[in-house]
């Protein structure tokens, strides 16, 4: 017969640690939500981890097929969790020498409020007349049926997340600067030059 006393497995004469897993919880940048997980160590250096998951109020896990029998200490689920407003638990079992510990529950995990936008990516284009700033927020991991990638200002509703915005500040022949945006969130909105981009004519720009 096998037990579990204070997280050990007894067989006969021979004592097996069953692996202690703890710290389980997700880890989400640009919506790329990942598992992780701790353990210690053991002996036979042969652990291997098994992920469910579910939406909170469901009764029943399922199973993340691509993370059965792993032996990193992450998974990704990030499509198995792609709604940013719903509510999801994982859960995680370790086995060891054909021995399961108990599963451990992740934190209830909500993508949208849980998740860190990385900074944008910008690009500058300097002429005699105007030095042109354009700032492209990153990609979201999901992407549409058809193929084409799911923007993150699509994910980020209720945020100030531009598509693509751009900024261009122009000199006059008086070395008065003026300033113009665009872009998807900037349209016949009025763009002040504190607000995109700070220059003087006097700056070097290498």
């Amino acid at each position: 017969s096998f037990c579990w006393p204070s997280g050990a497995v007894l067989s006969g004469e021979e004592n097996i640690s069953s692996p202690v897993l703890r710290e389980v919880k997700f880890h989400s940048v640009d919506y790329r939500n990942i598992l992780h997980w701790k353990t210690q160590s053991h002996p036979d250096g042969n652990q291997k981890y098994f992920v469910q998951y579910k939406i909170y109020g469901e009764k029943h896990w399922t199973t993340a097929r691509h993370c059965q029998g792993i032996t990193q200490l992450y998974c990704d689920l990030s499509q198995q969790t792609s709604d940013p407003w719903e509510r999801y638990y994982a859960r995680v079992q370790a086995e060891v020498s054909g021995h399961q510990s108990s599963w451990v529950l992740s934190p209830r995990f909500n993508p949208h409020w849980e998740t860190s936008v990385s900074p944008p990516t910008m690009r500058l284009n300097v002429t005699e007349r105007a030095i042109v700033v354009r700032l492209k927020p990153p990609k979201s991991p999901y992407r549409r049926r058809r193929g084409s990638w799911i923007s993150m200002k699509k994910l980020q509703k209720d945020s100030e997340l531009a598509e693509q915005a751009e900024c261009q500040v122009m000199y006059s022949q008086e070395n008065k600067t003026s300033v113009r945006g665009s872009g998807p969130s900037l349209t016949n909105v009025p763009v002040d030059e504190e607000s995109c981009c700070s220059s003087t004519p006097g700056d070097q720009i290498n």
